[in-house]
């Protein structure tokens, strides 16, 4: 089973200092969303409240927070190698 880590990979981004531009990083992911909806599904993502994940949100995830895709995802009770 695998655990999505957005969560924690955001809140050490912003502990970092680093920035978070929610409406650039929502028009990537939902471009033809309205922006209210694309706003509060990020939140959603960042929130660790998703219920799904799409394939093509990870490269612009790892590009806005400096990470890489196995960084994304932790495969429980497995140990992953760095």
């Amino acid at each position: 089973m695998s655990r999505f880590r957005i969560n924690e990979i955001f809140l050490a981004h912003k502990a970092a200092g680093n920035k978070v531009d929610r409406k650039k990083l929502s028009k990537k992911l939902f471009p033809d969303a309205p922006e209210i909806s694309a706003l509060c599904n990020i939140g959603n993502i960042l929130n660790g409240k998703t219920v799904r994940f799409r394939a093509e949100w990870i490269e612009p995830l790892c590009s806005e927070f400096g990470c890489t895709p196995n960084e994304l995802f932790d495969m429980e009770g497995k140990e992953v190698a760095k």
